[in-house]
């Protein structure tokens, strides 16, 4: 994860800002809507498993969990990646998941 400060929709070495206890973290994503962050075993200090609620959007274009919009720049049997665009900010923000 981390800021785009080129705007280029690519999250370059220099910009990456996850740090090494989030590197582990993972995401499960339940078909009712619902889904669990879980800070795995290198932990960051925060509650081990965390519950949210998500919800497609813009025909399946954008996620919203707990109601922050991101767009999906990509989504297949390996990658997941969002974008979001925060307000304020001139940098878009970037999320990268592997499966």
């Amino acid at each position: 994860m981390g800021f785009d400060d080129n705007r280029n929709n690519i999250l370059d070495v220099q910009e990456n800002v996850i740090t090494e206890c989030q590197k582990d973290n993972s995401y499960k994503f339940d078909a009712n809507g619902t889904g669990k962050a879980l800070d795995n075993t290198l932990s960051c200090g925060l509650p081990l498993n965390t519950n949210f609620n998500w919800v497609l959007s813009g025909n399946g274009t954008a996620l919203e969990i707990e109601g922050v919009k991101m767009n999906i720049s990509k989504l297949d049997e390996n990658d997941f990646e969002l974008v979001s665009d925060i307000p304020g900010l001139t940098v878009n923000y970037i999320l990268q998941y592997g499966h």
